[in-house]
């Protein structure tokens, strides 16, 4: 593979997923997802945020089933890690500033399981691996 682009973003969802079908008929859950950035304060002694970087991500799958149970687990504040292709989408503002968007194109979603509750599911055992092998 020459000059791959492959990220890893872990963090908690900004908001409930959301699972659509296109008017091709191909099969997508989007939602995003943010990661907060921190450092130890020494005077402190203390960790801090520093900023929280959000991310807009698409899976794309052919199982009806898989997808829509993948959606229905992916709520505001599950952690999550998720592995795919990195783009920028730059956009104007409603007061026009000019801005980027974070996107990623996903080839892996990966539930963090909840601790200490039986409802955790890995992402192997629900089937949410797009790909057979590791993507590196």
């Amino acid at each position: 593979m020459r000059n791959p682009n492959l990220v890893v973003i872990g963090g908690n969802l900004g908001r409930d997923a959301k699972y659509a079908v296109t008017q091709s008929g191909k099969e997508v859950v989007s939602f995003s997802v943010g990661h907060t950035r921190s450092q130890f304060n020494e005077q402190s002694k203390s960790w801090e945020e520093i900023n929280t970087t959000w991310w807009n991500v698409t899976y794309w799958g052919s199982d009806r089933e898989d997808l829509q149970r993948l959606s229905e687990q992916l709520t505001q504040g599950r952690r999550v890690i998720v592995t795919g292709r990195a783009e920028q989408r730059p956009y104007t503002t409603k007061d026009g500033r000019d801005g980027v968007s974070l996107d990623l194109l996903a080839a892996t979603v990966s539930l963090v399981p909840k601790i200490g509750r039986d409802t955790a599911v890995s992402n192997t055992a629900a089937g949410f691996d797009s790909s057979a092998q590791p993507p590196w």
